[in-house]
């Protein structure tokens, strides 16, 4: 028998949650983070309702994430308000979300982006 999750996990939102954002834990449950220093503990696949199971992919995979701006190519990523990603601005005390593999024009472009496990900070 396997022990490997292959997959998104399911885990219960705190409060209404869209598709592809970024979100971190909060007393055992997931909410979207809000800013470069909340640490991204996965990405929504799906969404729901507060006290609903999400789907929440937490492993290194490549997923959709919504951009908060022009976002270029190869950027590495942060969490910025609303769960979405923005260009990492190279601040010690922000979190690295992952990677993109394509650009984004404007706020609200959902693009494919490498995720990362740890979160690390820079």
């Amino acid at each position: 028998m396997s022990t490997a999750i292959n997959g998104p996990v399911s885990e219960k939102a705190t409060s209404a949650i869209d598709r592809f954002l970024l979100v971190s834990l909060s007393g055992g449950e997931v909410v979207v983070t809000t800013a470069a220093t909340d640490k991204p503990y996965g990405s929504t696949v799906d969404g729901g309702s507060a006290g609903d199971e999400v789907p929440v992919e937490c492993r290194p995979v490549i997923v959709y994430l919504t951009a908060s701006a022009a976002i270029a190519k190869g950027a590495e990523l942060s969490p910025a308000a609303g769960g979405k990603v923005v260009t990492h601005a190279g601040t010690a005390t922000h979190y690295y979300a992952g990677r993109a593999l394509e650009a984004a024009s404007a706020d609200g472009d959902i693009i494919a982006c490498l995720i990362y496990q740890d979160g690390r900070a820079a």
